[in-house]
Order: C-alpha cells, then structure tokens, then sequence
C-alpha cells in the first residue's frame, strides 16, 4: 500500500513537471517597446528633422523678418508682410508634407526593424506602448525599449 501511495505521488509528480514544463514551452516571449521614445531616438528621425529645404526656405521667413523689422516704409511693410505671410504659409505646407511622408518612411523602417528584431530575440509579441493607449500595463521587465532602439540604429547606420 505504502509502495502503491509512493510510487503514485511520484507519477503525478513527474506529469505535473512535464505539464508545467510544457505549458512553459508554450507562452509566448512577449516584450513592449515605447514607441514615442524609440520614434525620438530612432536616428533616421533626427537625420530627417535636418531636412535641407525646410531649413533653407526658414532662412528666407527669417530674412523677411529681418526686412520688415529694418523698414520704415509703410509701402515697403506691406508688401513685405504679405510676403512674410506666403512664405511662412508655404512653409508650413512643405513642412506638413515633408513630415507626413518622412513619418510613414521611418514607420515603415521600424515596423520592418522591429520584425528583424523580434525574430532575432525570440519575441513572439513586440508591442509599441504609445499615446493610442495600445499597451495599458505592462511589467517593466518586459520594457525591451533601449535594446530596441540600440538595434534599429545599428541597423539604420548599416542600411545606409
């Protein structure tokens, strides 16, 4: 009876590790990244906030500041004004444009990095907590950001 109790607890014993063990097998590696935080030190981000054409057409709203400051001449004000005022709309528009088009670049390449990444690293799940409320909660050792954003900037340096 003795033997029979033992070598039952011993059964259920060793299906209760290989269950555990199983179900452990099973679970996904699942890791989240913040994604305002990687977008801010993503490097293809800075490189695209030095755009040349937006800085040059700012230059050209600052040299008309200069021009309407150093006038005395009402005639010579307003024509500058309105010339201020197209300027620094065109630039917004450019600016606005520029910015939605580099966006879906730089999104595209994260996404495309972040899949490289999960691969690698044996993420199942790589989630973005970001404003849009994607990820509520999420225990910080599975905060893979700076590792992230070491990885798609050593990719990005090497893609270019």
């Amino acid at each position: 009876m003795n033997r029979t109790l033992v070598l039952l607890s011993v059964v259920l014993l060793s299906a209760l590790i290989l269950i555990s063990y199983i179900f452990y097998i099973q679970l996904p590696k699942v890791g989240y990244v913040n994604f305002s935080k990687v977008l801010n030190e993503f490097k293809m981000s800075k490189d695209i906030n030095s755009n040349k054409e937006v800085y040059e057409y700012q230059k050209r709203v600052d040299s008309l500041y200069s021009s309407l400051e150093a006038s005395n001449e009402t005639n010579t004000k307003t024509k500058i004004m309105q010339q201020l005022i197209a300027e620094k709309n065109n630039l917004e528009i450019l600016s606005n444009n520029l910015m939605s088009q580099e966006l879906k670049k730089i999104n595209s390449r994260i996404r495309s990095y972040g899949t490289d990444f999960s691969n690698s690293k044996g993420y199942s799940v790589l989630l973005g907590l970001g404003p849009d409320m994607s990820v509520i909660s999420g225990d910080s050792k599975n905060d893979v950001t700076e590792e992230f954003i070491s990885y798609i900037n050593k990719r990005y340096e090497g893609d270019r």
